[in-house]
């Protein structure tokens, strides 16, 4: 508020929970067996619509799917739990979400950038790296298509 700033949540930590609590891959099977009658509804998964609609400024669709689906489907009592966190953590966080279409909005990617470039190096996963470290661990990762320069 001070610098008259605008709050924008990061796609990685929105993401990961909403993956977390409705999306499947190959190790989510729980989620999996609970969401898949939803496929044919929405056209494709539930946690790819959810994202869809949140990334195209639908936050009050995409939390009343939820809310629906939560209703109406028979899931397990602690999916139900973990459904009603995700919503209020999307409540909590609407001013933050409700920014990726407008104009000063240039995107940030910094959190899977560090994870997937930085930290994939390290078996230490909550961890603050000083200046000479990070530049050791971003060009241990350097290929011939990739190249940093310092300034």
């Amino acid at each position: 508020k001070a610098l008259d700033c605008k709050f924008v949540l990061d796609h990685f930590h929105w993401k990961k929970l909403v993956q977390k609590v409705i999306g499947y891959k190959k190790y989510r099977t729980q989620n999996k067996t609970q969401f898949k009658h939803l496929k044919e509804k929405f056209g494709t998964t539930i946690y790819k619509y959810t994202v869809s609609l949140i990334e195209n400024n639908k936050l009050d669709e995409a939390i009343n799917t939820l809310k629906e689906v939560n209703k109406t489907t028979n899931l397990l009592p602690t999916k139900k739990e973990e459904i009603k966190h995700l919503i209020n953590y999307l409540l909590r966080n609407n001013s933050g979400l409700n920014q990726f279409h407008s104009e000063y909005y240039i995107g940030s990617r910094n959190e899977s950038f560090v994870n997937n470039w930085i930290k994939r190096k390290t078996k230490v996963k909550y961890c603050v790296f000083g200046f000479d470290i990070f530049k050791k661990l971003i060009f241990s990762c350097e290929n011939e298509l990739t190249k940093y320069i310092f300034i």
